[in-house]
C-alpha cells in the first residue's frame, strides 16, 4: 500500500515551536487516521558493489585506455520497518552512491550488483514508483509558487483515485508542518514581482523538496543530505518531522548525512558508517561508539559523537594528540576497520536481520495498490505547467517577442516606399521574403536548443521520481514552445508585411502566413532533434550550422534552382528554406499581370508579370500543395528522430 491515509485535521502552529513540538504536531493532526497495522516496507541489500567505467585519451572519438573505478564495494545492509536509518561518512565515502544504488537512481554508465531486495522481493524500477527520493540539490521551476509547486507535482504523481479535496488537504497540511505556510503564495526562485512576499531561502527550498518527496505518502523514504545548508534549528526541525513520520506511519527512512549534531543524532533508530566505500559499521549509536573504542580510539570529552565517528573514519589520521581532538592513538586503514566490523557480533547481527526480513516478510498485491495518473492527463499537465512558466517568465518569452517586433520595424521601415511593381520592386520583393524565411528559421531554432539543456536537470529528477514518462515530457514542451513561436511569427510577419507594402491582399496575407507557421514549427522540430542528438550545444552547433547553410543556398533565394550541378540538385529537395520561400514567391507573384518595364530597356530582359518573375526563380505557381505536405513531413520526421534521440540520450544517462 502507498498511499497510507487520508490527511485528516489541520495543525495549528502559533509563533516559533520547537523541532519536537512540531514532530508532535504532525504526528496527532495528520496521522491518526493510520492504520498501525501495516508492517511497512523493510529494505535489505547483500554484497552492494557500485563502479564506474572510466575512458580517457580520446583521440578522434576513439578510447584508448579505459579503466574501472569501484565506488562502493561489498555493503550489506538492511532498513527496519518504522525506522529511521542514518547514513554517514566523510565526503567522497560513497553515501550519495549508495543511496541512489538502493532506490534504482544510479546515473548511466554506473553499474551496480549485489541483492537488494524489498520486503524478500528483488527491487526493479519498480520501486521508484512507490518510494520517495529527496535529492541533495534543489530544482525547480523558479517562476512557481510553492503551492503551485505541490499542486503540479501531485496532479503528475499523486494516486489518480485521489480526489481534489484530498489533494488539497495534504498540500496544505504539508506546508503547515513544514512551517511554509507564509511563503506558500511566494514564487520559488527568479525574479520577484508586485505582490510577492519573497524569494523562498535555501532552507525553505529544502523543505520544499521533502514535502514533494511525501505528497505520495511512501513507505519507503531515500532522503540525500536533508540538512545540507540548513541552521541548527531548522535542521532539527525538518529531522524531527522525519523522526514523526516513521513513528507515526510505520514507513521507512535512510537518510545521508554529514556530522550531525547531537540532537539530530539521537533522533535515528541507527546508523550506517561508510569510508572509501566499505562498510565500516552498522548499528545503533551507543554500538558505533563501543566498537571504535574496541579498536583503540579514544573520544575526548570536547567533541561531540558525531564528530568523533567522523574522524574515527577520516582518511588522514593524526597521532599527534595536538593535532586531534579525539586523541587517535593510532592510525587505522578504513580497509582494516572494515575487516573489524565483519569479524565482529555486530555484523552477525547484521546477517541476521536481512535473514529475517528476506524470510518473513513478503509483499502483499495491497502494497502495490497503486495507479498513476493516466499518461494524457500527465501530458495535460505538463503543458499547463510549461505555459504558466513560459508567461511569466520575461526572458523565455516577452522578450523575444519585443525584439521580433523591433527587427520587423526597423527592416520595414528601411522598405517603406520603395516596393513598386517595377523591375527594382521585384528585386525589393524578394529581399523581404528572405527576411522572413530567415528570421523565422533562426531565431527559433536557436531558442528552443536553449530550452532542452536548460531544464533537463529537472527533468531527470522528476523522471527518476516517477513523475511523468520522456515521451510526456517532450511532447508537453513542443506543445508548449509551439504557440510561443507561432505568436512571434504572426507578429514578425504581419508588421514587416504592413509596413515593407507587400500585397495588400487577403489570399497572399493568408498564405505567407501559414507557411511562416510551418516553417517556424519545421525550425523548433529540428532545434529539439540537434539539441538532443549531441552532448552538449557547441557540438550540435557545429554539426546544425553546415546543415542550416546547404539549406539555404539550394533554396532559390541565391542562385537559380536549374543551375545546380546534377550532382547536388537534389539537395533542394531537402531543403525546408525552399519550400517555404517558393510559396512565399507564388503567394506575391501568382496573379500579377503588368510589372513595369522602362521604354529604354529591351523587354527581352524584362519581367512582365509575376509568371515570369516565378519562372525566373525555377518556381510555379501549382506547388503550394506540396510544399504544405513537405514542410509537414519534415516538422513529424524531425520531431520523431527528436523524440528518438531524446529517449536514447535519456536511456543511456539514466
Amino acid at each position: 500500500m502507498v498511499f497510507f491515509l487520508f490527511w485528516s485535521t489541520k495543525s495549528k502552529s502559533g509563533g516559533r515551536t520547537s523541532p519536537l513540538e512540531n514532530g508532535d504536531q504532525f504526528k496527532k493532526g495528520v496521522f491518526h487516521n493510520f492504520d498501525h497495522s501495516s508492517n511497512g516496507f523493510a529494505l535489505t541489500w547483500r554484497d552492494l558493489s557500485v563502479s564506474l567505467t572510466c575512458h580517457n585519451d580520446k583521440c578522434f572519438g576513439f578510447v584508448k585506455r579505459s579503466y574501472i573505478r569501484r565506488i562502493v564495494e561489498n555493503v550489506s545492509g538492511a532498513v527496519p520497518p518504522g525506522s529511521l536509518v542514518a547514513l554517514m561518512g566523510p565526503s567522497g565515502a560513497g553515501k550519495s552512491t549508495i543511496l541512489s544504488a538502493l532506490a534504482r537512481r544510479s546515473p548511466g554508465g554506473v553499474v551496480v550488483t549485489g541483492d537488494v531486495r524489498l520486503n524478500g522481493r528483488v527491487v526493479d524500477d519498480s520501486i521508484r514508483k512507490i518510494t520517495g527520493y529527496m535529492y541533495q540539490e534543489d530544482y525547480f521551476m523558479t517562476v512557481l509558487t510553492v503551492k503551485e509547486h505541490l499542486r503540479y507535482m501531485a496532479r503528475l504523481k499523486m494516486d489518480r483515485r485521489t480526489t481534489q479535496l484530498k489533494r488539497e488537504h495534504r498540500i496544505t497540511t504539508l506546508l503547515q508542518v513544514l512551517s511554509l505556510t507564509s511563503v506558500a503564495d511566494s514564487r520559488i526562485g527568479g525574479l520577484a514581482s508586485d505582490g510577492e512576499k519573497g524569494i523562498l531561502s535555501g532552507g525553505e527550498k529544502k523543505r520544499l523538496s521533502f514535502a514533494t518527496a511525501c505528497l505520495t505518502l511512501p513507505q519507503l523514504l531515500f532522503v540525500d543530505e536533508p540538512t545540507s545548508g540548513l541552521d541548527s534549528f531548522t535542521a532539527a526541525r525538518l529531522v524531527s518531522v522525519m523522526k514523526s513520520i516513521v513513528l507515526s506511519t510505520g514507513a521507512s527512512m535512510i537518510a545521508t548525512i554529514h556530522q550531525p549534531s547531537p540532537e539530530i543524532l539521537a533522533m535515528f533508530s541507527s546508523i550506517i558508517l561508510v569510508a572509501e566505500g566499505r562498510l565500516v559499521f552498522s548499528g545503533t549509536t551507543d554500538e558505533a561508539l563501543h566498537f571504535f573504542q574496541d579498536c583503540g580510539f579514544k573520544m575526548s570529552k570536547m567533541i561531540t559523537e558525531g564528530e568523533f565517528l567522523l574522524e574515527c573514519l577520516a582518511t588522514e589520521r593524526y597521532t599527534d594528540e595536538k593535532q586531534s581532538t579525539s586523541k587517535l592513538k593510532r592510525k587505522i586503514p578504513v580497509r582494516k576497520l572494515a575487516a573489524s566490523f565483519e569479524a565482529s557480533k555486530y555484523y552477525s547481527g547484521i546477517e541476521d536481520t536481512i535473514h529475517l526480513y528476506e524470510q518473513e516478510n513478503q509483499l502483499n498485491s495491497s502494497d502495490f495498490n497503486y495507479k498513476e495518473p493516466f499518461w494524457i492527463v500527465k501530458l495535460f499537465w505538463l503543458i499547463v505547467r510549461g505555459i504558466l512558466e513560459l508567461f511569466r517568465n520575461p526572458n523565455v518569452q516577452w522578450i523575444r517577442i519585443g525584439q521580433k517586433l523591433l527587427i520587423a520595424w526597423t527592416a520595414g521601415v528601411c522598405y517603406i516606399g520603395t516596393i513598386e511593381l517595377d523591375q527594382k520592386g521585384v528585386q525589393d520583393v524578394q529581399g523581404v521574403l528572405f527576411l522572413l524565411v530567415t528570421e523565422n528559421v533562426f531565431a527559433p531554432m536557436y531558442a528552443v536548443m536553449a530550452v532542452f539543456p536548460k531544464e533537463y536537470p529537472q527533468f531527470v529528477r522528476e523522471y527518476r521520481n516517477g513523475a511523468y514518462s520522456p515521451s510526456a515530457y517532450f511532447l508537453s514542451k513542443m506543445f508548449v514552445i509551439g504557440p510561443g513561436a507561432i505568436l512571434e511569427a504572426f507578429l514578425f510577419t504581419t508588421l514587416l508585411y504592413v509596413l515593407a507594402g507587400l500585397r495588400y491582399e487577403l489570399e497572399p496575407y493568408l498564405i505567407t502566413t501559414a507557411f511562416t507557421f510551418l516553417c517556424i514549427n519545421v525550425a523548433t522540430s529540428c532545434g529539439a532533434l540537434f539539441a538532443n542528438a549531441f552532448s552538449s550545444i557547441p557540438v550540435a552547433m557545429m554539426y546544425l550550422l553546415p546543415v542550416e547553410y546547404v539549406s539555404m543556398v539550394t533554396s532559390g533565394i541565391f542562385m537559380k534552382l536549374s543551375s545546380l550541378p546534377w550532382m547536388t540538385s537534389w539537395l533542394q529537395y531537402v531543403s525546408w528554406f525552399m519550400y517555404t520561400y517558393e510559396s512565399m514567391c507564388v503567394a506575391q507573384w501568382r496573379g500579377v499581370e503588368n510589372i513595369t518595364c522602362p521604354i529604354e530597356e529591351l523587354r527581352a530582359t524584362c519581367l512582365l508579370n509575376g509568371e515570369e518573375v516565378l519562372e525566373h526563380y525555377d518556381f510555379s505557381a501549382n506547388h503550394l500543395i506540396r510544399n504544405a505536405v513537405a514542410l509537414l513531413i519534415f516538422c513529424a520526421l524531425f520531431q520523431i528522430v527528436g523524440f528518438y534521440c531524446f529517449v536514447r540520450k535519456v536511456k543511456r544517462e539514466l
